[in-house]
């Protein structure tokens, strides 16, 4: 009878425990199966998945508890941002504290992606709120100790940021040395390479200019403010005994050959024989002279050039035997060149083009060139049209800036010699200042 009582105890309470267990399981699976929520990036949402019930039990005894009730997947903002629990701010939400914000961190009054702690990124700019970005290049930076400012001498860093999430240099071009002038020649100053550099420039001569204290000048007040051969007038330094050019009512015909206009006229010979590059030796190696004459409508020019090799085999012409012919009609004497008049001509020995490499002023110019039967010298002839030149009404007393230089090339290859008719520099391709003057006369 005892044992009796016992079996139907157990039995009713493995009933109880086998209500329960399935009760419980059910339960859990309802509730769980409506707790995640998943997003593809676009304004619908799908339930995520719940998890499973448990296995029924068999005999007196009850089932196990459900072995699933896994929740679903977080949910996700539309356009894939993370969405944040019921009770936290959304990435971009204006906050008060880190604990508000569903990313965990408020930076500058909004939810952002990072605690964005470096001083040249930001979680605030514009179409960017909430995404730690860079701030722009020359800003200064949002926290202090943040690119401290270095001396400009040192090139290091200029107290702003770089537009990448770093600390700017001193940009190129900053002073970080002074210049020096002495002897009519300026050293300018120092510049930063905008690297962290503080590199050297290239010096340059003053003619006809002297120095000022650190520098070149631009004017002059007297006479001993001009380099020699040069005077003070309108607070300029003009060329003292400038060649004139005679002028001429017939004209020579542009073929290469020295005829009886020339020979008439009377006009000097100016001789080229200052070497600023290179080397000369003997006179056959290479010498050179000119004459020139105008008229109303243009100017003339004859040069003769003795040149014991004479060689035309580069692509560039300036590294083979050439003539280089420049010209400033306005006589601006700029010391660079001015995108006006400034005008620079090369003609390759035996070519039969040229160029104009500063403005490409090539209309009504006219050459030749006629080479010795030995080759051993040649006869270059050529007419500028003063309307190319930039000068409309040429009228005697007018003066203008000119120059030409004789390329020379002996052997092939790169150029060996350079001889100019004014000036003892080769800076004239970039610099007007150094060319010479001519002065338009009369018969």
């Amino acid at each position: 009878m005892t044992n009796l009582r016992l079996a139907k105890r157990i039995a009713t309470s493995a009933r109880i425990i086998w209500f329960t267990a399935c009760v419980a399981a059910v339960i859990s699976a309802c509730s769980l199966s409506t707790t995640g929520i998943e997003s593809s990036g676009s304004d619908s949402v799908v339930p995520g998945e719940g998890g499973s019930v448990g296995d029924s039990g068999s005999g007196d005894m009850g089932g196990g508890i459900g072995t699933g009730a896994v929740a679903g997947a977080a949910g996700m903002l539309p356009g894939g941002t993370t969405q944040p629990p019921p009770d936290k701010l959304a990435q971009g939400a204006a906050c008060t504290a880190n604990k508000n914000c569903g990313t965990g961190a408020c930076v500058q009054g909004v939810c952002c992606d990072s605690n964005c702690t470096n001083g040249c990124v930001s979680c605030v700019l514009a179409n960017l709120v909430g995404k730690c970005s860079p701030i722009p290049a020359g800003t200064v930076p949002r926290t202090d100790n943040t690119c401290l400012k270095e001396s400009a001498n040192t090139c290091g860093l200029d107290g702003t940021c770089n537009g990448a999430g770093g600390c700017r240099s001193h940009i190129a071009g900053t002073a970080c040395g002074q210049g020096s002038c002495s002897d009519a020649m300026e050293t300018p100053p120092f510049t930063c390479d905008g690297n962290g550099k503080c590199m050297a420039t290239a010096p340059r001569a003053c003619a006809p200019y002297m120095c000022s204290t650190r520098a070149c000048d631009t004017e002059c007040r007297r006479d001993a403010d001009c380099s020699s051969n040069t005077a003070c007038v309108n607070k300029k330094c003009v060329i003292l005994d400038v060649p004139v050019i005679k002028s001429t009512v017939s004209v020579p015909v542009i073929d290469g050959e020295t005829d009886d206009i020339w020979n008439r006229s009377n006009a000097p010979w100016q001789d080229i024989t200052n070497v600023v590059i290179g080397s000369v030796g003997r006179p056959s190696d290479l010498t050179g002279r000119f004459k020139v004459l105008w008229t109303s409508e243009a100017f003339y020019i004859l040069v003769e050039v003795a040149d014991s090799s004479l060689v035309n085999d580069s692509p560039e012409v300036w590294k083979d035997d050439a003539i280089e012919i420049y010209f400033d009609a306005n006589n601006s004497r700029a010391q660079t060149y001015d995108n006006v008049d400034d005008v620079q001509y090369l003609f390759g020995w035996n070519d039969q083009d040229f160029s104009e490499g500063k403005l490409g002023k090539k209309q009504g110019v006219t050459f030749a060139t006629r080479t010795a039967s030995d080759s051993t010298a040649y006869v270059f002839e050529a007419k500028f049209p003063w309307s190319t030149l930039g000068l409309a009404a040429p009228t005697a007393g007018k003066r203008f800036g000119f120059q030409i230089a004789l390329d020379d090339d002996d052997d092939g290859g790169d150029r060996d010699a350079q001889m100019v008719w004014y000036g003892k520099l080769s800076d004239f391709p970039v610099r007007p200042a150094s060319f010479g003057e001519l002065l338009l006369g009369g018969p």
